[in-house]
């Protein structure tokens, strides 16, 4: 699944709200926020260069760089821009129940 709808499922199955399309910078720092919250506890994955393949980018990698466009684009230190990325929907079920045990709050962007 793409990572910015897994973002927006996640958020409603956290907080019981959707992310307001009328808001677009608030819904796209939320759904920033909750890519960043993913990449700690399941597995993203973006297009391999060579064969179009998924191919599961690293915690450590995910934890230098920035999510940006409302979860579209990952921007990674160096400045290698990954767009396509992924997250299988069993792993985005497990995200939802680590993330409810943790009890994870996003703030809101005004």
């Amino acid at each position: 699944m793409g990572l910015a709808t897994v973002c927006a499922v996640v958020h409603n199955a956290l907080t019981g709200q959707i992310p307001d399309p009328r808001q677009p910078n608030e819904m796209d720092s939320m759904l920033n926020d909750v890519a960043r919250a993913l990449s700690i506890v399941v597995p993203i994955f973006a297009p391999a260069p060579d064969s179009g393949g998924p191919t599961r980018l690293s915690p450590f990698y995910l934890s230098e760089g920035t999510f940006s466009r409302g979860a579209q684009v990952f921007t990674s230190k160096s400045g290698n821009e990954l767009r396509g990325l992924t997250v299988q929907r069993r792993d985005m079920h497990s995200a939802i129940t680590i993330l409810k045990s943790s009890e994870i709050t996003f703030r809101r962007h005004f």
